[in-house]
């Protein structure tokens, strides 16, 4: 589907990028999105019916707003925007911007680990959890 979203971008929109960029925001597109399909599966895992789609909400609203998708960290306090620094959606704002044309130079390894560490986190409770509803059936 993502082939499917930049050859729309590089033809319908004349966006044009060297190959290694594309293949860089490939990268970072799937990367990080494996960290917030691990977040999905954790609520999906937890919640029970019709729950999951309001802790859903609850969580993927605030990570979007905090980690700045929606306001700049700019307006946001010092504390908050330290904060934002270690959240999932901060990371994958700051990879994406470093992939695109133009875009200067900045950290590379703290989004990349952020994203690592949540990954991690989340890939345990996935598995401590469905571990529990497997044994539960059992």
């Amino acid at each position: 589907m993502r082939i499917v979203e930049f050859a729309l971008g590089a033809f319908a929109n004349d966006v044009s990028m060297p190959a290694a960029d594309w293949i860089a925001a490939l990268a970072v597109i799937w990367g990080a999105g494996l960290v917030f399909v691990l977040a999905g599966l954790v609520v999906g895992l937890v919640a029970v019916g019709e729950s999951a789609q309001y802790i859903s909400l609850g969580v993927f609203f605030p990570l979007a707003m905090l980690g700045g998708l929606w306001f700049p960290l700019d307006d946001f306090p010092s504390a908050l925007r330290h904060f934002a620094d270690y959240l999932p959606t901060r990371a994958l704002d700051q990879l994406a911007t470093l992939v695109t044309p133009n875009a200067g130079d900045g950290p590379v390894l703290r989004p990349v680990l952020v994203l690592v560490c949540w990954g991690v986190a989340l890939a345990g409770v996935v598995l401590s959890r469905s571990r529990a509803v497997v044994l539960a059936r059992v």
